[in-house]
């Protein structure tokens, strides 16, 4: 499912702000990913967010039910999406039409926070940096098994799938959870037991140490073992991957469950770097070092640094504050850079 957006052109005072705000990054000595901007109103911003900040994702009824809840949200004036940004390469970055020339030009400045942020932070370090063309491709897959198989079964399948989507292992990129094949190999030999002949000599063998008696012992030693043996052998901290390779499944179940594990990967470090992020966010919203004992900006002295004097709303009281809508259904952030008026 994909949002149809009318095809539009980037206006040319937003273009000439991104180009100096850019060039401000660069000097603070921020480094990323090139930055594409897009202007919405304020039902596609609704839209692009349900999705999770992407224009296409697969079919399922929880995405009308997000969309519902911000449509709402923003009519009945309790929260307000500024602006959205997503990890990829190069970013894609979404600003609300209605914002004024004061607010564009503090959440572009915020958006690039962002953008160095996914490229330099470890936590993101082993993302999909094409994740936009991999969810449209998601989106595809997925309506095929819904045209082959049916909505009905395809949708209470992905009910299962969603339903466990956390039970996975932020950490399994960084760390080798599971020990070589070739070891567990080494040790399953080392640890086979078999039944311990007596001495005897060789014409006395057959008596001593029967055939018979042999294997009735060594079915003994298999069967206590099948008793003792573990399934799986260690503890297996992603679920998902263990139910993929091990549950029986059909070929187009598996590839469901495969698609919900990859982009719970995606967007499991949004939801481990919220604070830093948040607090990122907090500090380009005030002066630089060099002003900090000079009170609140105020709209009339928007003009230097987008980073050092873009530090207030025109005539507020208070900062606004970089914050992250936890989206129902999401482990974390799914909206990186949503900025909202303190409180």
């Amino acid at each position: 499912m994909a949002i149809a957006t009318s095809s539009r052109r980037f206006p040319t005072h937003l273009k000439l702000l991104k180009y100096e705000i850019e060039e401000h990054a660069r000097q603070y000595g921020l480094d990323f990913f090139d930055v594409i901007f897009e202007v919405l109103d304020y039902d596609e911003m609704n839209e692009i967010a349900a999705y999770g900040g992407f224009p296409s994702r697969y079919p399922h009824w929880r995405f009308g039910m997000e969309y519902e809840e911000l449509s709402r949200g923003y009519s009945y004036g309790l929260q307000k999406i500024y602006e959205m940004v997503i990890n990829n390469d190069p970013c894609y970055a979404y600003l609300l039409r209605s914002n004024n020339i004061v607010d564009q030009k503090i959440v572009m400045a915020h958006v690039y926070a962002h953008c160095d942020f996914f490229k330099n932070n470890i936590w993101f370090s082993k993302t999909n940096r094409k994740m936009v063309d991999e969810i449209a491709n998601h989106g595809t897959r997925i309506q095929s098994y819904v045209e082959r198989y049916g909505e009905d079964v395809v949708e209470g399948f992905l009910d299962t799938c969603l339903s466990i989507e956390d039970l996975i292992d932020p950490h399994s990129a960084f760390i080798q959870r599971r020990r070589p094949v070739e070891q567990s190999a080494l040790k399953g030999e080392e640890e086979t037991q078999t039944v311990q002949k007596m001495k005897s000599k060789d014409y006395m063998d057959g008596y001593i140490n029967p055939p018979d008696f042999l294997r009735a012992e060594q079915k003994k030693i298999e069967e206590e073992r099948e008793k003792t043996r573990q399934f799986p052998e260690e503890p297996e901290r992603d679920v998902l991957r263990f139910l993929i390779e091990n549950a029986p499944l059909e070929n187009w179940q598996r590839d469901i469950l495969s698609v919900v594990r990859e982009e719970a990967y995606y967007f499991a470090p949004q939801g481990q770097t919220k604070d830093p992020q948040r607090r990122l966010g907090q500090l380009l919203a005030f002066h630089d070092h060099d002003h900090e004992d000079a009170g609140p900006v105020r709209g009339d002295r928007l003009c230097g640094s987008p980073f050092g004097d873009a530090g207030r709303a025109a005539g507020a009281d208070q900062p606004l504050q970089a914050g992250h809508r936890a989206v129902p259904g999401h482990r974390g952030l799914v909206e990186p850079g949503e900025v909202r008026a303190g409180v």
